[in-house]
């Protein structure tokens, strides 16, 4: 069992991995309000990933830390009652959205592919881009989803 200053520092390492989870939960909701405000309106899809963009961006570090320790995180807080629902239910929103019978195949596709050529870049291989510019990111990303919407 731990005691003293091992107990100490191993709180310490947890409040600071629940500050950073809390954070990445925020931010996680932030984007999946945006696209999921949009809704089935292909024309404000182009909106709402300008914004996730920007909000990506914002937090790239964040979701550095998050990519590298992702399993660790889910690990630490799975039996919290409080982070361990959000960290399962954070894809939900989208997953409705993604899933949507009503929408047209094609829609759904496109947004899907949309969606992942954006996040891919900003959220999950983050790390393998950490050498470029935000505008460069930015530029070449909001292009590439443009074009997905298109069609």
């Amino acid at each position: 069992m731990l005691q003293g200053p091992s107990l100490h520092r191993t709180r310490w390492i947890q409040d600071i991995a629940r500050v950073i989870v809390e954070q990445i939960m925020e931010v996680n909701g932030g984007i999946a309000d945006r696209l999921t405000v949009a809704g089935k309106d292909t024309e404000a899809w182009q909106r709402a990933f300008d914004q996730i963009i920007e909000i990506a961006l914002t937090n790239r570090r964040l979701f550095m830390v998050w990519d590298r320790n992702d399993d660790a995180f889910q690990k630490l807080f799975a039996d919290d009652p409080v982070l361990g629902p959000r960290i399962e239910a954070q894809g939900e929103p989208l997953a409705a959205l993604f899933a949507d019978p009503s929408l047209p195949p094609a829609d759904r596709i496109r947004l899907g592919c949309a969606f992942g050529a954006m996040m891919g870049p900003l959220v999950m291989y983050t790390s393998f881009y950490e050498d470029l510019d935000a505008d460069v990111l930015r530029e070449h990303i909001r292009t590439t989803v443009a074009t997905l919407l298109r069609g």
